[in-house]
């Protein structure tokens, strides 16, 4: 009926895209947009909590993420050869390990948590943002396509400061972001981390996401 097909218009009307060009306008109009084109330390300083920024920026998916993504891929084609490698009397213990292994890690890890990317500013060197995606917003066809520049809008929701750490939860250490990535560095960070988590290293803050485009 009539309320029915309103309400398809609706639906048509209102896609994401559409979405994020009516909060960015209505941001953009009151002024609240602070655009970080390149920036110094004076400039850094005046940013304070909850104010959005918009800055275009070099973008690493947490590499945790990237082998968890692959895992479960891995664990569905795992499941489907499974049935076939009952058949095969030939197949060695390490190859079924393996094939054990990938099931256990997809199958234990979850598909719905949020995705940690490190972004770091393309037109200034030494800072480090970390947001988390939900994977629910993420229209790439996989992790590895959100690495890249790319432009990000966000809020933010806690200022890094030079020296001060952010834990990032990971079972894996070795790894610290937000520096250099030399061997001295990962020698240095692998020590800093041995209590089993990653870090992100300021200058730099939490940002929550609206949006990552190009």
């Amino acid at each position: 009926g009539k309320d029915s097909s309103r309400s398809d218009e609706l639906e048509t009307e209102i896609t994401p895209d559409a979405a994020f060009q009516q909060l960015y306008s209505r941001l953009s109009d009151s002024g609240d947009i602070q655009a970080l084109d390149a920036f110094d330390a004076a400039i850094w300083r005046q940013i304070t909590k909850g104010e959005v920024i918009e800055v275009e920026v070099s973008v690493e998916v947490f590499s945790v993420d990237l082998a968890l993504d692959n895992a479960r891929a891995l664990g569905g084609m795992a499941g489907g050869i499974e049935p076939f490698m009952a058949l095969m009397p030939d197949v060695d213990a390490k190859t079924r390990q393996m094939f054990d292994t990938i099931k256990a890690v997809s199958s234990g890890s979850r598909a719905d948590a949020p995705v940690p990317i490190i972004c770091r500013p393309v037109g200034t060197a030494g800072y480090t943002f970390l947001c988390h995606l939900a994977r629910k917003f993420i229209r790439t066809a996989s992790l590895t396509e959100l690495e890249g520049e790319w432009t990000i809008l966000g809020a933010v929701r806690r200022i890094i400061a030079r020296g001060e750490t952010h834990p990032i939860p990971a079972g894996i250490t070795g790894r610290e972001f937000g520096t250099p990535p030399n061997r001295a560095t990962r020698r240095a960070a692998a020590k800093k981390d041995a209590d089993g988590t990653f870090t992100v290293r300021g200058p730099g803050a939490i940002l929550v996401p609206y949006a990552i485009y190009v």
